[in-house]
């Protein structure tokens, strides 16, 4: 009996594991330890890969291509800081909503907009609301020094 506990409590951690991390682009699990502070919110594309990759090698993260998912991650989980992408094939108008709904509930989070066009009206409207703009092409030196560090008690 022991070991059908066992063997169906590895399945469940499995099937919760999958279900967990379905939104990300690739397969690797994240660090058992490491818990997220690194939200990102945009649709796959290339630039979202290379931008994902680099990222998981210095920080837990997870990665939303769903606003609703991205929002209830925010809301549910102690974060420190949302990246949200601004440019085609994200629709500006999702990471809007992603930014609008989490602001309301966490003013205190920090949040990174990545935009080929700073000067656009959604981007400044953001970021008179207190959110940090990156110009792409940008270096990722540059992302890792304005991601806050989440405080860990």
């Amino acid at each position: 009996m022991n070991q059908d506990f066992e063997k169906n409590k590895k399945a469940l951690l499995e099937k919760i594991t999958a279900l967990h991390h379905s939104d990300l682009p690739h397969s690797e699990p994240l660090s058992k330890q490491a818990f997220p502070d690194v939200i990102v919110f945009g649709a796959l594309s290339p630039f979202m890969e290379v931008l994902i990759d680099a990222l998981e090698k210095k920080r837990p993260l997870e990665f939303f291509q769903d606003p609703g998912k991205a929002t209830d991650y925010c809301l549910d989980h102690e974060v420190s800081n949302v990246i949200l992408d601004m440019d085609l094939p994200t629709d500006w108008k999702m990471a809007t909503d992603v930014f609008t709904t989490v602001r309301m509930m966490k003013t205190t989070l920090h949040f990174i907009l990545l935009t080929k066009s700073p000067q656009s009206t959604p981007v400044e409207t953001l970021a008179a609301q207190g959110a940090e703009v990156l110009t792409k092409p940008f270096g990722t030196d540059m992302l890792f020094k304005k991601l806050t560090m989440l405080p860990r008690i």
